[in-house]
Formats: structure tokens, sequence, C-alpha cells
């Protein structure tokens, strides 16, 4: 039984498992979507609707428990202190974190590992248990299943799998997940990780043993490596299609998601102006809005638009409208986003996985470190770049960090004059960040799962290869 995402059913993981001869349930918050059924149902998969527990009061002490768990985090992850510190909280969070940081790390994290185990026993268990009962499964597969927000429904499933004592396998779906999502209510058997960091990262936070996380890398990636895939072999041919010029430079601008930049367009605005004052006619500026976007935030770019066939808008098709639902891009959609990528000449973004995501595709990329005006910290996005994971990545110096609109065109001038600059840099985020981008990590995983529910011994299989 799988809960998923569809970035990681695209990848080889179902067509391996099904050579076996396994069969699989999908359990998913998408399986309403036509597209969706469309996709899978064909390969002989059976769809289940994701479930929602409708006990008010126990979600809330769930919600309660959650967050004491994540205050006693906040004494070891810096990422939840920023997120305490800055976002607006009462004074009695705020109080409480500056307490925590005065504890000793080791009782913190006993203390953060003791409620999540708490919540796991409040939740709710029999969600699934008819179902789980019918399909007697041979393991259960959750692609999230952390903290309590919508995204982690799949954590009813794992309840119900540890309720019935069935082998649970969780694959992380992001590389900031382990610090950024809350604590496990439930410890699966096994975590499958795209890279050593975040095997660390679980050790370390998660308590968990090295021996019950596998390394396999990022089976959302494997289509980054597979250009086959792709549904527009030419640059000439995509930048066309969206009424751009082929024989200009393109720098696309990966926007944030709703909420994380206050006054986007005045940034974007400000960066046009900037770029066409600095190269003329000899440039494009595509912006990409985040899948998790409202359309009204990008109004006050229009007359720009207008006037300028320079500056373009590509919003993200066939999306849910529900953040908790997911923001779910279908293939054709998933396709085009990565083509963006590898198309453009330079991409730039603020702090988000888009670094890594270009340098996958060996995209040359900037990361912003400025805002037009000054914030507070609470509505600044500045503050992601004191986040765990974004520190990880970015204290190595691999991509540069603008810290002004004047360094910024700097760095787009020295990447067009010079294809191969930062290569070196780039292979070594993919190196630590998507370990090995072969088109092999959907497989991986599934050798994986049929390895664990035989019996083989899995950890480091890959890692020590």
């Amino acid at each position: 039984m799988w809960s998923s995402i569809r970035d990681l059913l695209r990848s080889d993981v179902l067509h391996v498992l099904l050579s076996r001869n396994i069969e699989i349930v999908v359990v998913s918050p998408n399986v309403h979507d036509k597209g969706f059924r469309e996709e899978f149902s064909k390969l002989g998969i059976r769809l289940e609707s994701i479930r929602k527990p409708q006990n008010k009061s126990l979600l809330k002490l769930e919600g309660l428990l959650n967050t004491c768990s994540n205050l006693f985090i906040s004494n070891y992850v810096s990422t939840y202190k920023v997120r305490y510190l800055t976002m607006g909280h009462s004074i009695v969070i705020v109080t409480l974190v500056k307490l925590i940081s005065l504890l000793p790390e080791k009782f913190c994290k006993n203390a953060a590992l003791f409620f999540s185990a708490l919540r796991g026993r409040v939740m709710e268990k029999k969600l699934y248990e008819d179902l789980i009962e019918e399909v007697n499964p041979a393991i259960v597969v959750c692609n999230f299943a952390l903290g309590t927000s919508e995204r982690a429904l799949d954590r009813y499933l794992a309840a119900s799998a540890k309720k019935k004592r069935i082998p649970l396998v969780i694959q992380m779906n992001g590389w900031d997940n382990l610090t950024t999502k809350g604590m496990f209510a439930f410890r699966p058997d096994l975590l499958l990780v795209w890279t050593k960091i975040m095997k660390d990262e679980a050790v370390m936070y998660h308590n968990f043993n090295p021996e019950e996380v596998m390394i396999t890398g990022c089976p959302g990636h494997d289509v980054f490596f597979n250009k086959r895939n792709f549904l527009v072999n030419s640059r000439e041919d995509f930048l066309k299609n969206l009424r751009l010029n082929p024989k200009n430079k393109t720098i696309t601008y990966a926007a944030g998601g709703f909420g994380t930049y206050p006054e986007e367009s005045a940034l974007i605005k400000s960066m046009y102006l900037n770029l066409r004052t600095h190269f003329g006619d000899k440039f494009q500026l595509l912006v990409r809005p985040h899948p998790v976007f409202k359309k009204e935030e990008f109004e006050e770019l229009e007359e720009l638009i207008r006037n300028n066939d320079n500056l373009v808008i590509d919003f993200p098709g066939n999306l849910k409208k529900q953040y908790g639902v997911g923001a779910d891009l279908n293939k054709q959609a998933l396709s085009h986003f990565v083509e963006t990528l590898y198309y453009s000449d330079v991409v730039i973004n603020f702090f988000s996985t888009i670094n890594i995501d270009a340098c996958a595709l060996d995209t040359k990329v900037i990361n912003l470190c400025f805002t037009p005006k000054e914030y507070p910290l609470s509505k600044s996005p500045l503050r992601f770049a004191r986040y765990t994971h974004n520190h990880n990545l970015h204290h190595r110096g691999f991509i540069p960090n603008v810290k002004s609109m004047k360094e910024l065109i700097e760095w787009c001038e020295k990447y067009f004059e010079d294809a191969e600059l930062l290569k070196e840099e780039r292979q070594k985020v993919v190196d630590l960040f998507c370990w090995r981008l072969d088109g092999k990590s959907g497989v991986r995983t599934a050798e994986a799962i049929i390895d664990f529910v035989e019996g083989r011994k899995v950890n480091d299989k890959y890692e020590m290869a």
C-alpha cells in the first residue's frame, strides 16, 4: 500500500514492483483527479482516497502535542527557533523558546521524542483498518508522515499499519523535510532518504540508528536525468511557445510561494527594469510563479507585460486550488517545469529547492539575499537563510548569494560571458544534495522495498557501491 505523490510514482519504482508481480494499492488525495486516475489506473493499480479523521478534539490534542515537540526541537534545529522567534507568535511561545534554548540538548531531544510518541498514542489508528484487513498488505510505504499538516495525512495510514504490526517504510519526498516538518509519531522500520546529509539528519535529529536509514537518491529527480521525457526537444521551440526570442539570453525568476515574499511584484518590476537598463534588448525575463500562488499577486505587472515583449509570466497549469491537497503538477506540467530550468541561461530564486533543481540540470543559478526595501524579519524572505537546510547548502559558497541589484546584474553578466562558470561547483551541489543523478533512484527505491519485504539487508547497499 502506498501513500504518495506523482513525482515518486512517475519514476521507475512502480514498473520495478509490478514486474515482480507485486500488487499495489495507492492511497492519495489525488484519486478524484481525472488525469491522476488515467495516468495510474491503467497500470492495474488500485486507487484509494486518503482519509482524514473527523474527531476535532483529537486533532486539536494532536496539534498541541506536535507544538510541544517542535518547541523542544527549537533547541537544536535552527529552523524551528527562527520560526518561533520571527513569525509573530505569542509572548508565551517566544518566552518558552528562549527558556528551552538554555536547556541541555540531550534533554530537549528526549523531550521532543517523548511528545511525538505521545502524539502517536492519541492519534486515530482505525482510519484504514477496514482497507488493511481487506488487502492484508505485506508492507506499507508512506511518502511524508511528518508533523500534523494537511500534507501529512498519510500519518494515519502509518498509524493503522503500526497498530496491525505491518512493516512500515517511509520515503522522504523533500531535502528539507527532516529539519522543517516536525517529528515522526510512528517510527518507520526503514527510512529511505536522498543523501548522506539527510541520513545524518535522521540519526542526529530523529534518533534513528544508521542501519535503519538507506540512501537511494531522489526518485523525483529521475525525470531530470532522462531528457527523452521532454515534451519540447529544442530551446528554440520552447521559447517560441512562450512568445520569447530564442536569440536572447533568458533569465528565469522562480517566484516564492504565496505569502513567502511581501510585494513580490515590486521586486520583479525592479529586477526587470534594472536588467533592461543594463542589457537592453539582448535579454528576456521569464517569471515562473510557485505552484502555490495567487494570481492577483501578479496583477500589478500586467501593464508592464503588455508594453514589453521580453517579459513573460508563465503560470503553472493543472494545479489543485488547496495547498493541503497539494500543488500537484500533471505529467505535462512537470515536464514543462523541468524544461523551463533546462532551457534558461540563468535561474534566479530566493532560498528555494530551485537552487538544487537548477544544478541538477547544470543550469547557472543565482540565490537572492536582498529585498528592494527592508521588512521586519517576520515578513522578510531573508529569514529562510537561517533555516537549517538552507544553511547546509549556502554556507558552502557553491551558489552565488547576491546581496544587491548591482551584484545580481554582475553575476548575470559573468554567466552570459562564460558558459562553464561554476560548473564544478554545481556538480558539487548535485553530489551533496542529489547524491546520484543517474535516473535510477526509483529503481533503487523499489529494490530497497523488495529487499526489505523479503528479509534481505538493505542498508548501505548502494551507498557503499
